[in-house]
């Protein structure tokens, strides 16, 4: 009798052993795909002579990647001090690269850009018979860590 209880016992662990290793297995699963799950992420780009700009371009890339996204921003008036964009994206490292276009300054010169170059495309261009000064472009290429929150991007 001893070996029909017994019988009757093991589809029981069985059938616990089972449900064990699937639930085990759905938690390994779950862990493993939880940091690619896209989520808000909130990009805060500080800018620097706010009342000059008039455009803000940004790409956002996985390194070694082509760009996964991007946003062009337009202002008709003085940019906000901090300007605030929210991204859906996983966590992770990314690279940003940002354009800011600013506006001739109010005296009619140009804006002062750090490392200005006619040479590099930035300087006067001639369109038909005209010359025509480019609005002063800046770039930055910035590496950011994405955690889900707030991210700061000094420009």
């Amino acid at each position: 009798m001893t070996s029909a209880k017994a019988v009757r016992q093991a589809p029981g662990w069985r059938a616990r052993l089972a449900r064990l290793l699937l639930f085990g297995g759905v938690a390994v699963a779950v862990v493993s795909l939880l940091p690619s799950v896209p989520r808000e992420q909130i990009l805060l780009f500080r800018l620097q002579e706010r009342e000059l700009v008039r455009e803000l371009r940004a790409t956002w890339s996985v390194p070694g990647r082509e760009p996964e996204g991007g946003v062009t921003l337009h202002f008709s008036e003085a940019a906000p001090h901090t300007v605030r964009h929210s991204v859906s994206l996983p966590n992770g490292s990314y690279v940003l690269d940002v354009r800011v276009e600013r506006a001739e300054s109010p005296s009619g010169s140009r804006a002062h850009t750090p490392g200005f170059d006619s040479v590099a495309g930035q300087g006067p261009s001639r369109v038909g018979s005209e010359l025509r000064q480019e609005p002063p472009t800046t770039t930055y290429v910035r590496r950011v860590s994405l955690e889900g929150g707030e991210t700061v991007i000094r420009l």
